[in-house]
């Protein structure tokens, strides 16, 4: 994080992180968890069973939840887990057809980003015409995101 913007991304590789790093856990990985100060719910783990992570990385890539975490609690050096429960994420029903389409569609969005994003690692810090292109991509997705939610 930073004065700048939170830097956020899935782990599906499952890496040991150190200090400098804050994870995101869904409460239903801490539902057996026996910690003092933890306290999770049942209501807490069926909540998070329904949201797909990718659309909890959306929200929190977003620039409404970038403007949130640096003007309302500092935008620091570290995000504690309490900042994290206060971020302006909207919650879904499920139940609402156009909502779990959103939903569903902004998991496909950052399934699109991801991929975006992992074949620019394959360049390393060389430039090329095909680097170019995917960074344009990756642009032209991120800024049009928001207006074909909206429109």
């Amino acid at each position: 994080s930073g004065k700048t913007r939170l830097k956020t991304t899935l782990d599906f590789e499952k890496y040991y992180t150190e200090h400098t790093v804050s994870l995101v856990v869904p409460y239903l990985y801490l539902e057996n968890v026996k910690r003092r100060g933890l306290l999770v719910n049942e209501e807490q783990v069926n909540n998070s069973k329904k949201y797909d992570l990718r659309y909890i990385l959306a929200n929190i890539n977003s620039r409404l939840v970038n403007w949130y975490f640096i003007s309302k609690l500092g935008g620091g050096l570290h995000v504690y887990p309490d900042d994290v429960k206060r971020f302006p994420i909207f919650k879904i029903n499920f139940s609402n057809i156009s909502e779990k389409k959103m939903h569903d569609d902004l998991v496909k969005l950052v399934d699109k980003m991801l991929n975006l994003n992992t074949q620019l690692q394959k360049f390393g810090d060389k430039i090329t015409d095909e680097r170019k292109k995917i960074e344009s991509e990756i642009q032209n997705t991120d800024k049009n995101t928001f207006t074909k939610k909206t429109s």
